[in-house]
């Protein structure tokens, strides 16, 4: 029998509970007695001690660099850097930027934000971005743009070197005949391993509704949090939030073990969570009211749009993974081991659907909420939202039956493996038609493990990061143009003037960039940046860094 432990699962420990007593595992207290340990710290220091004392046989739901990577800003900058390689190797668009909506990063892409919203002076139709803080959760502080004065308004409140995300505003969202509401979809998606990849998407999500009618951005709505937004933290305080409330039951009952904590009897819900009412619905029955809608509606297409999106996402994250958790673990046998399925993880992707069916990936959120219940408004508070005060937690049909999906079926294919573990999984890396168009962001593979090896003296720190000093900078650079038949470790002190000065250029380069996120410390995008300047002191050539990357590490 599988034995899990929650005992760090927090909020996530519900479904975890739920989903074990599901399968029939045992629930343990102690750690080093589980086969499956359940976490839901947000850094990737919360799992230090665990992995410097896993055992080979056991499993944790946390994969190194996660919560990094799925920041905003860090995120905004992941795609930036992958759609460069994939145009600068293909020719061609980046398949990201079809999913991805043009992003800009604060404070440095400042000039170019305001420079856009300048434009809106001479359009009749106005462009309008939304401006998102990056250490923002739950709608907070999020602001709609259309001019400089806009801009300028939300620098106030915030430092002039805070990192935020700016991005283009999709105005023309799905809506449903009769409900004019915006929304937008939570999927789910498990990382069962990163390298080699598996990637499975599950078919059952929420659907998360705006309160107020929508319209399209203008001077008169910008504020209007209730009719662009549809984070279920701002709009369950809303007098016109419905809840979709089913009878739940649940108690607790099996043997007594000294090693078990809680074995919960969980009952499935006795009303229907997939009814086409509320404001938090199941993907299921937002899938339902679509095929009854609208004729042209492709529930095949639809699936292999959420396939697409979540392969390129994963690999474009895959990278940033890969070196936080050769960094964290300190030995390469370990770090094979908690790459190829030790550590593994459920991401919630935020994705927007527009008319014309195409499916936006808003943000990636590497901690979703995993409650099965919701919160309330007392009786007394009024329509509006300053005064509906939130009473008490309830069961929310819709939460049980999504998360419990979720959960159980992804504990299972961890533990199992895929095949006929899982009836709402889709195997991502199997079903994907644009893996092969992604096949140039290896190249940070190679990266990665020149990154490792150089920094395989010391460890980093939260971010997984390590220092790249002249000195190491001199001697990396002599090891490439020894290997390219030049001077060699043992002439680094001939390298000359060019190099300290490429090696200056290159760190007030990432300083510049960096902000206030700047320390001694460079992460694996500094390190690729300075191999590019490493490949054009040894004298490689090409048309663009993916070039001369390629033929530096050949």
């Amino acid at each position: 029998m599988t034995k899990i432990c929650v005992k760090n699962a927090n909020t996530m420990c519900d479904a975890a509970l739920a989903a074990s007593s599901n399968l029939g595992w045992r629930v343990v207290l102690k750690e080093k007695s589980a086969d499956i340990l359940m976490h839901s710290q947000a850094t990737a220091n919360a799992l230090v001690v665990d992995i410097t004392t896993i055992k080979p046989n056991q499993k944790v739901s946390k994969i190194p660099g996660s919560s990094h990577v799925a920041k905003k800003h860090v995120l905004a900058d992941v795609f930036s850097r992958a759609s460069k390689i994939i145009n600068d190797s293909e020719d061609s668009n980046s398949y990201i930027e079809e999913f991805w909506p043009k992003t800009y990063s604060l404070p440095a892409d400042l000039d170019e934000v305001r420079s856009e919203l300048n434009k809106n002076k001479k359009r009749k139709k106005k462009r309008t971005l939304i401006l998102k803080p990056s250490d923002g959760s739950q709608g907070e502080g999020i602001s709609l743009l259309q001019t400089p004065s806009d801009l300028k308004a939300c620098m106030v409140t915030r430092s002039s070197n805070a990192k935020s995300v700016v991005q283009e505003y999709l105005p023309a969202p799905l809506l449903l005949p009769a409900e004019p509401f915006k929304f937008d979809l939570r999927i789910y998606v498990l990382v069962r391993s990163v390298e080699p990849l598996e990637i499975y998407l599950c078919k059952e999500g929420l659907v998360r509704f705006a309160t107020s009618a929508y319209e399209k951005p203008q001077r008169s709505n910008l504020s209007d949090v209730m009719k662009h937004l549809t984070n279920y933290s701002l709009n369950k305080r809303s007098g016109e939030y419905i809840h979709n409330d089913g009878k739940t039951s649940g108690g607790s009952g099996g043997e007594e073990d000294e090693d078990l904590e809680v074995v919960a009897d969980v009952v499935l819900p006795e009303d229907d969570p997939h009814e086409e009412v509320g404001s938090k619905r199941t993907l299921t029955s937002l899938l339902k009211t679509l095929q009854r809608t609208h004729p042209d509606f492709d529930k095949e297409d639809f699936f292999q749009n959420l396939v697409n999106l979540s392969m390129a996402t994963v690999k474009a994250m895959q990278p940033s993974l890969v070196s936080s958790t050769k960094s964290l673990s300190g030995d390469d046998e370990k770090a094979e081991r908690m790459l190829s399925g030790q550590c593994f993880q459920i991401y919630g992707l935020d994705v927007l659907v527009d008319e014309r069916y195409r499916t936006w990936l808003l943000e990636v959120n590497g901690n979703p909420s995993m409650r099965l219940d919701h919160e309330v408004c007392n009786t007394g508070g009024s329509g509006s939202e300053e005064g509906r005060a939130l009473d008490h937690y309830v069961p929310s049909i819709v939460d049980e039956c999504v998360k419990g999906i979720v959960m159980k079926e992804a504990l299972k294919i961890v533990d199992e493996g895929f095949e006929g573990a899982a009836e709402h999984y889709i195997d991502v890396s199997g079903t994907s038609t644009i893996s092969e168009g992604l096949e140039c962001l290896d190249i940070i593979g190679d990266v990665t493990a020149h990154y490792a090896a150089t920094f395989s003296r010391g460890r980093g720190g939260e971010d997984n990061r390590n220092k790249l000093t002249l000195s190491l900078f001199r001697r990396v650079l002599a090891k490439f143009r020894e290997e390219k038949g030049g001077i060699g470790v043992r002439g680094m002190n001939s390298l000359g003037a060019d190099t300290d000065l490429a090696y200056q250029r290159w760190d007030l380069d990432r300083r510049k960039k960096k902000g206030d996120d700047f320390d001694v410390w460079c992460d694996l995008w500094d390190f690729y940046d300075a191999l590019v300047v490493i490949a054009k002191l040894v004298g490689v050539v090409g048309r663009n860094d993916y070039e001369k990357l390629s033929a530096l590490l050949k």
